[in-house]
Order: C-alpha cells, then sequence, then structure tokens
C-alpha cells in the first residue's frame, strides 16, 4: 500500500515539474564528463522543435546544433564551467529549428561531482527566450537606425543649404550668359547640383523627414503604369513578370515614393542578376496577427498592402542583409551603386506607417516585401495642374535666414522679381523689422532651423503684430505639422535646394493662396 502511495506521490510530482518546466518554456539537460553522453527532457525537446527521441546525444552533436556565431563561446562556457567545477554557469545561443524558424534558449547550470570523476556532470536548465531576444535584436536595430538617420538628416541639411546656393546663382548665372560654351558649362552644374540634390532627399527618406503626400490609391494601378517604363530599365536579358492581387485593399501613401521604391527594388533586383534571369513584381493583402508583428521591426497588428520584388539572383547571406538598410551600404562594385536604394525604400515605407522584411539565399535569389498599412477610404481623384502664371509682385518680405549664400540667393531672386526684401541675418534683426514696420508687410520667408530660435516661434511673433501676414518656410528639413501650426492655413513650405523659378513660384503661391 505504501509503494503504490509513493508511486502516485511520484507520478504526481513529476506530472508537477513537466507542467512548470512547459509553462515556462524550459527543459533539464544533463552532459555526462566521463562518457560524453547529453540527455535531455521531451520538454526541452519539444520546445528546439525536435521529435521526441532526437535530441542531441553528444556534446559535438549539440555545438554542431547550434548557430555557428554562438558556438566557440557556447564551448568555451562549458570547457571553463568543468576545469573551474563552477557551481553555477551561463550560456545563451540560438539554433535553427528543423522547421527552419531561428530560436534562442537561455541555460544556467552547474558542475555535480561525484567524488571519482567518473560520473562527473554538467546539468542545467535551458528556457526558451526567443521572444525577449527577437525584442532586443528589433530594439538595438531601431536605435542603430534612428542614430543613422539623425546623422543624415542633419548632413542632407547642410548640404541642401549649399546646393540652393550653388542651383540658384547657376540658374541667374545662365539667363545672362550668350556663349554656348559657357552655358553649357553651367548646365553640367546643373546637372551635377541636381544630382546631389536627388542624394540629398534618398538621405531624407532613409531618415523619414522628407515631404510626403499621402493619397489613397490602388497600389495595383501604380504598379502597372509603372511597368511599361520598368521594361526599359531592366533591359532586354531580363525578364519582368508582373501579377496583381485581386481584389486588393486601397492604401495611403504618396504615389511618387511608392513608385520610388519600387524603382529602387527592381534597380536593385536587375544588378544582382548580370547573366539575365527574371524580375516578378506582385501585390497581396495580408494580415498581422500581434504574434507575427512582433517578429518585424516597426510592425503593428492590421491589415497591410503588401509590393513584393523577387529575383532569382546572387542572393544574400545573413550578414548582409543585416545591414542592407544601412545608407552607403552596398555589396557592388565601384561606380556601380550609393548604396542608398534600399535605405531609401527602408525610409518611405516605415514614413508610410509600413515596414519591409528581406528573404534572401546566397545564389538561390532575394524578395525584397513592403506592408504598407490598408485604407478603407476610397479612392482619391487626380489633382489638376495649375496653370502658369506671372511671377511678380510688389509686396513687402520680411526674410529671415543665417545662410549667407542662400540669403543672398533669395534676395536677388525676389529684388529682380519686384518684390521690397526686408533683408534679416538673425532672428534679432527680424524681430526688430517686424516691430518698425507696422502692417507693410505681407509676406515672412524664413527658415525653420535658426539659431536662438526656430523659424516657427519668429512666426508666432510677427503674426501677432501682423494678423494678416502670410508664411512660406524654407528648409533643408522637411515640414512638418508643428511648423504648420506656428501660422495657421497661411503657412506654406519650400524645400531646400530650390531654384530661383521654383521660389519666385512658390512666394507668388503664398501671397496669393
Amino acid at each position: 500500500m505504501a509503494t503504490e502511495s509513493e508511486a502516485a506521490l511520484r507520478r504526481i510530482s513529476e506530472e508537477r515539474t513537466n507542467f512548470a518546466l512547459k509553462a515556462a518554456r524550459a527543459g533539464i539537460w544533463e552532459l555526462r564528463l566521463g562518457s560524453g553522453e547529453m540527455y535531455w527532457t521531451e520538454t526541452l525537446e519539444e520546445i528546439m522543435g525536435l521529435a521526441r527521441g532526437r535530441g542531441p546525444r553528444t556534446l559535438d552533436e549539440f555545438l554542431a546544433s547550434i548557430d555557428a556565431s554562438d558556438r566557440e563561446t557556447v564551448r568555451r562556457e562549458l570547457q571553463q564551467a568543468i576545469d573551474t567545477r563552477a557551481e553555477e554557469f551561463s550560456i545563451e545561443f540560438g539554433f535553427t529549428a528543423p522547421d527552419g524558424t531561428v530560436r534562442y534558449m537561455e541555460g544556467h547550470g552547474r558542475f555535480i561531482a561525484d567524488g571519482h570523476g567518473e560520473t562527473d556532470v554538467l546539468l542545467g536548465v535551458a528556457i526558451d527566450v526567443t521572444e525577449r531576444r527577437l525584442t532586443e535584436l528589433q530594439l538595438q536595430q531601431a536605435q542603430k537606425m534612428e542614430a543613422i538617420g539623425r546623422l543624415a538628416g542633419g548632413v542632407a541639411h547642410d548640404f541642401n543649404n549649399l546646393l540652393t546656393a550653388i542651383l540658384g546663382h547657376a540658374e541667374l548665372i545662365t539667363a545672362n550668359v550668350v556663349d554656348p560654351n559657357v552655358r553649357a558649362d553651367l548646365e553640367e552644374i546643373t546637372k551635377a547640383g541636381h544630382r546631389a540634390g536627388r542624394l540629398t532627399r534618398q538621405l531624407l527618406a532613409f531618415s523619414r523627414k522628407q515631404r510626403l503626400v499621402p493619397q489613397v490609391v490602388d497600389l495595383n494601378g501604380v504598379v502597372v503604369d509603372l511597368g511599361k517604363m520598368l521594361t526599359r530599365v531592366i533591359g532586354e536579358d531580363i525578364r519582368l513578370e508582373i501579377r496583381t492581387g485581386l481584389p486588393l485593399d486601397h492604401t495611403k501613401v504618396d504615389p511618387v515614393q511608392v513608385e520610388q521604391v519600387l524603382m529602387n527594388l527592381v534597380v536593385n533586383s536587375r544588378d544582382a542578376m548580370p547573366q539575365g534571369g527574371t524580375v516578378r513584381i506582385s501585390t497581396a493583402n495580408a494580415q498581422l496577427d500581434a504574434e507575427l508583428a512582433q517578429r518585424h521591426e516597426g510592425a503593428a497588428p492590421g491589415r497591410y498592402v503588401t509590393l513584393a520584388v523577387q529575383d532569382d539572383g546572387c542572393g544574400m547571406d545573413a550578414d548582409t542583409v543585416a545591414h542592407a538598410f544601412e545608407p552607403f551600404f552596398t555589396t557592388k562594385g565601384p561606380a556601380k551603386g550609393t548604396g542608398l536604394g534600399l535605405a531609401t525604400v527602408y525610409g518611405i515605407v516605415t514614413q508610410s506607417g509600413g515596414f519591409v522584411t528581406i528573404d534572401s539565399i546566397p545564389g538561390a535569389g532575394t524578395t525584397v516585401t513592403a506592408y504598407l498599412p490598408a485604407a478603407a477610404e476610397p479612392l482619391q481623384p487626380a489633382v489638376e495642374r495649375a496653370l502658369p502664371r506671372a511671377l511678380s509682385g510688389s509686396e513687402t518680405i520680411l526674410l529671415a535666414e543665417d545662410d549667407p549664400s542662400v540669403r543672398s540667393l533669395i534676395v536677388r531672386t525676389l529684388s529682380r522679381h519686384g518684390y521690397n526684401v526686408l533683408e534679416a541675418r538673425d532672428i534679432a534683426e527680424a524681430i526688430a523689422f517686424a516691430g518698425r514696420k507696422n502692417g507693410s508687410i505681407h509676406l515672412l520667408l524664413t527658415d525653420i532651423v535658426m539659431p536662438d530660435m526656430s523659424g516657427p516661434t519668429l512666426a508666432q511673433l510677427v503674426v501677432r503684430d501682423h494678423p494678416d501676414i502670410k508664411v512660406l518656410y524654407v528648409s533643408g528639413f522637411p515640414w512638418s505639422d508643428a511648423a504648420g501650426s506656428a501660422a495657421g492655413a497661411r503657412a506654406s513650405f519650400l524645400a531646400k535646394p530650390f531654384t530661383p523659378t521654383a521660389l519666385a513660384t512658390s512666394v507668388r503661391d503664398c501671397l496669393d493662396g
């Protein structure tokens, strides 16, 4: 009777232990040092995605099953535990389960001696920490990308000031030059300036600081319309396949920027197939639950519209994929790429509220998928273009710009169009001009980023004394809602770099708006 009771108690104790291990997603392992054999509990095999009884049976089998990047560290930690007869030690490793998923385990163990060294063992418990590790990795990646984004945005802002001066003065000079050779040289300067401007826009796209004009669109229409141009871009040795999902949800994005995303991805696929191949563009609806969303940086549960570009090119290894979205990172040869293609894709998609994934196998191709939030609103009608009109005027404009080259360009441009320009080098001069002029300033033209005080703060001060004044912001950084709120509906924005013609047009639009 006592024996049956003891057996029942042991069974209950075992069931309790197994229940606790399963609930904690943990298991027990044992390494017998004399024979080198390893033993695993069923719960640990289950956590690692292994069939019952298929856990590694030797130390070498165990080490071979974990990620190569962790293998030597784990070997060293275990050997140190043996050498020091450690009362407690910890290891952490990643591995790829049979179903292809990557998992992470955290192990804690101790050395247990029998006094003779014949049956000394390392005994430990291993816990599934995949969710925690993925969250940590996503946070690290997000922090890294945020830091790089701030750097990229700052560089773009400074270069936009320089490019505004270069492009603006080149346009002013060109208007007065007759010699065809000199005009040709000036045109080359202008072309180079515009190419540099595209690079700064890509940097701003990566840093998610560009100005987007989102509207509800049918992504299939964007893909099909751009498909005709893409066939010319990829060349005759590459086949283009477009597969549109039907019916497809609408999405609210900037269609011009989505075209940029598609163009960059297709060009990357083309470059990955120098001997030719197939590029496949596809769209589809996707539903992400909380578990799936947690596995992707920047993702939230909900409905998405996906845009995928697949190729059968050279592919990328895991380390390359980990750096693929960083600006100026490229595996292409010299003069074959700037390293801004995927960085731009990353910035545009994340600023649009989505996220991007890369699936790639060396030698077997790459699939890049952009997830864009689905929108319930109906499609928006196309906006008609305004007809050209006169750009001159006689109004008084208060200019606040701390960069001498940009300030000189603006003064020359607006003066030539007949405006009266009050030139302020800093905030103090701008405030002084505003205080002396009673009701005769029609437009405040100010940089958003200024020493001592921001442009929007200056606008708040000026608007109080001149309630009918209009405001035009210029900046190498993008427009923000915070800037617009300083002057309400009367505020407009012009991004640097800009040309004299673009400046005159924006000033006239703002005054007439």
